[in-house]
């Protein structure tokens, strides 16, 4: 189990964070570090015991987890993170009170074959500063907001988006589809002059009607659904 240190603003004391892998993540993790490319999923060893080499490695992950937490804080409060020391055994450790009120996040952490539990133990009192100082009136934080905004949709306008229209739907049994061939047609329910609807992310946006523009299949869009809720899947 991992202890890292949390400075809220200009809190001059450290409160303690306390962070778990289980034993199938970190060894996966470890595997990946010294260049392994196995997938093969660890067996139940909730009671492995690390070699000194393996606490080694456990302490450079937490190292790194500990050194970009701070960045998911960074629009509400400034928080930094650092490493403190890796327990070989938690049982021992008493950092945070027996009596005192403590908010465990457990995670879920899949990649390639591998799934294991990501834990975070942190201690109410540190999570009510946090709370205080966010409901503030900030304007560090309004202006970083701000000032984002306009970066982040900048980055967004050229984002391609796959834009699908739908000119009907059919319902065939696997045998006539394999029966399929060059010049057949397949009934699509609707006539050629309908109205086809544009989809974009599975969300219908936009009516048209097909035509062609410069020797292309095009749709010419002819009603826009504004309202969120017009949207259907």
């Amino acid at each position: 189990m991992g202890q890292i240190d949390a400075k809220i603003k200009d809190n001059t004391e450290d409160t303690p964070v306390l962070f778990y892998l289980s034993p199938q993540t970190a060894l996966a993790m470890m595997d990946r570090m010294m260049g392994s490319e196995d997938t093969t999923p660890e067996p139940d060893i909730s009671d492995y015991t690390y070699t000194d080499l393996e606490l080694r490695l456990y302490e450079d992950i937490v190292y790194d987890l500990a050194s970009v937490m701070g960045n998911s804080w960074g629009n509400y409060i400034p928080i930094e993170f650092s490493f403190r020391k890796v327990d070989a055994n938690p049982t021992v450790s008493q950092v945070i009170g027996v009596d005192e009120i403590v908010v465990i996040v457990n995670m879920n952490v899949n990649f390639a074959e591998i799934t294991g539990r990501m834990s975070m133990c942190f201690p109410g009192e540190m999570l009510s500063n946090i709370f205080q100082e966010i409901s503030r009136d900030n304007p560090t934080r309004k202006t970083a907001s701000e000032d984002k905004t306009d970066e982040i949709f900048e980055n967004l306008k050229d984002s391609a988006l796959d834009v699908v229209a739908e000119l009907g739907n059919a319902r065939i049994s696997l045998n006539d589809l394999y029966h399929l061939h060059v010049g057949d047609v397949v009934n699509l329910g609707c006539s050629k002059d309908s109205e086809v609807t544009l989809d974009i992310g599975g969300y219908q946006w936009f009516k048209g009607r097909v035509g062609t523009y410069e020797k292309n299949m095009a749709v010419k869009i002819s009603e826009v659904y504004n309202q969120s809720e017009q949207r259907s899947e």
